[in-house]
């Protein structure tokens, strides 16, 4: 009788010990995914983009920058998120896409009134930031900003 609830014992500990691991593991979704470590990387300082830096697209309704990111790697660039922010100054910093109004006097006493927006894309490698205005105004190149840039995976 011991010798029976011993091997009763033994087999359900046995059976609860696999179903606890065997449904314990990353693969229990039943998606063949390879994972790797979960992380984060941002540049050492922010980016900054010269006003030089900027050039026209090829349709000119939008002025962008791009840089190079060697960390934006495929696998951050499928499976992770990047994260954009804009510095306004060293201690305020807006995420992208970031849009305000921009007022611009004129000679005859009247004012110019567009929207203007940052925002930014990627792909493996790169980055690539962006500067339109709601009129597709490009009067003059947009001015030095630095940008802060998060990956996540």
């Amino acid at each position: 009788m011991n010798r029976t609830k011993i091997t009763s014992l033994i087999a359900i500990v046995l059976l609860s010990t696999i179903g606890f691991f065997g449904t314990s593991c990353c693969r229990c979704t039943g998606v063949d995914v390879d994972f790797e470590e979960t992380g984060w990387w941002r540049p050492p300082r922010p980016i900054q983009i010269l006003s030089t830096d900027w050039r026209l697209s090829g349709c000119q309704t939008f002025w962008y920058a791009e840089r190079e990111i060697r960390q934006l790697t495929n696998f951050v660039f499928r499976e992770g998120a990047v994260l954009g922010f804009l510095y306004i100054d060293n201690n305020v910093r807006m995420p992208l896409p970031d849009t305000w109004t921009q007022v611009i006097p004129q000679d005859d006493g009247t004012e110019f009134i567009y929207s203007a927006t940052y925002s930014f894309f990627i792909e493996p490698g790169w980055v690539t930031f962006t500067y339109q205005t709601s009129d597709a105004y490009i009067g003059t190149r947009p001015p030095t900003r630095s940008f802060h840039i998060v990956l996540i995976w």
